[in-house]
């Protein structure tokens, strides 16, 4: 099986699977956050996780692609999060 498709469209197969992680968190925070935020004549795209967005912000592409863990010691939390092929 070929792993690795970003984009099956027009492509024929007998199974298609999905590599994924699921984050939950309480909606009401996120709908204030949203809400003064769009009060402040501003619009939000999406919300990502923290460990996500600090990958993101500090590797290259190179380093998504080939894979990357990007370790972000804070104040008072450290987060870890690891990136293979770009993601």
């Amino acid at each position: 099986a070929e792993r690795g498709v970003r984009d099956p469209r027009g492509m024929v197969g007998d199974a298609l699977g999905v590599d994924m992680h699921v984050l939950t968190g309480d909606a009401a925070p996120m709908r204030n956050l949203e809400l003064c935020i769009n009060r402040s004549h501003l619009s939000v795209e999406r919300m990502v996780a923290t460990p996500y967005a600090s990958g993101l912000a500090a590797l290259v592409d190179d380093e998504l692609e080939m894979g990357a863990a990007c370790i972000d010691m804070g104040g008072g939390t450290t987060t870890i999060s690891v990136f293979s092929e770009g993601k």
